[in-house]
């Protein structure tokens, strides 16, 4: 199970490339693809500026950290299409919240299963606002 590059170009796409540091719908200071955080662990904050070099950079070291922490909890076997929309959803939501959540049982004990995709829609907000994305 890998990230394909349909899907990390989804999350690009989605996620969007800003090169100086914002604040997320949900109030965290972001970077680049959505980053929060450098490879060293440091938050993004306030004032932060990359070049897109640097985004790109970050955003392969960031999405290789998901995929580690993400393929221990995927107990079946999925499609690089599947895992990548799995990967991008905890690159959205957190893995925690990956972790916690009714999407990631229902995958693990049948990724076939049609309600899936139900799954993926009820996780539209950010601070009980609705999002675009």
């Amino acid at each position: 199970m890998e990230v394909n590059k349909a899907g990390r170009d989804l999350i690009k796409q989605f996620e969007g490339c800003k090169l100086k540091a914002y604040q997320c719908s949900a109030g965290h200071w972001t970077i680049g693809f959505g980053n929060t955080f450098y490879e060293d662990g440091t938050k993004v904050k306030q004032g932060d500026v990359i070049t897109q070099q640097r985004a790109d950079e970050l955003f392969d070291y960031i999405l290789e950290d998901f995929i580690n922490q993400i393929k221990p909890l995927i107990k079946s076997l999925l499609s690089d299409n599947n895992f990548s929309a799995i990967v991008s959803f905890a690159y959205n939501v957190g893995v925690n919240n990956l972790r916690r959540s009714s999407l990631l049982r229902k995958v693990n004990a049948n990724p076939k299963d049609p309600s899936i995709r139900a799954e993926f829609m009820k996780w539209t907000r950010a601070n009980n606002v609705v999002l675009k994305g």
